[in-house]
This record gives C-alpha cells, structure tokens and sequence, in this order.
C-alpha cells in the first residue's frame, strides 16, 4: 500500500507541520470514497500512524466512525476499531 511504502505518506506523519497535515488531508479523504478498499488502505495508513501520532490518527478514524461507522460492513468496522488502536498488519 502506498502508506507503507518508504517515502510514502509515514514520513511525513513523523514531520509535523505543514507536511503532516497534509498527509492526515489524503488519508481523511480516502476515508470519503465509496471504494472499500481505499478505506480499508486508508484506515491502514492510519493504523501504522497511530504509532507515531496517536491522537491525530484516532482523531481522523473517530471521525469517520462518526460519519460513516453505521455503514460499514462487519470486516472495515472491525479494521477501523484495530487502526485506531495501531493494531494494522
């Protein structure tokens, strides 16, 4: 997946600043598609994330749980709930 790729978007999560914000911006709007495998990588970025910037990633899959959460299937509902903790394989 992208968000696992060196130079992907985990570097710039560590950054801080500017780039780390605008790395949240891609992975929140992968979140927004309709695919579900962009979320599914979407919430995995996040999930890797979540090492580094905890409260941002939780932050951005709370979110989404809010706005989306009740029209998840089974399996991203879980995912999302284990990439919230840093719990992504």
């Amino acid at each position: 997946m992208l968000w696992d790729m060196d130079g992907g978007l985990l570097p710039l999560l560590k950054a801080g600043g500017a780039r780390q914000q605008a790395a949240l911006d891609v992975l929140e709007s992968a979140l927004r598609l309709g695919s579900p495998m962009c979320i599914y990588s979407a919430l995995h970025g996040l999930g890797h994330g979540a090492y580094y910037q905890r409260g941002l990633c939780q932050g951005a899959v709370d979110r989404f749980l809010i706005e989306r959460g009740a029209a998840l299937s089974p399996f991203l509902a879980r995912y999302a709930q284990a990439a919230r903790a840093g719990g992504v394989q």
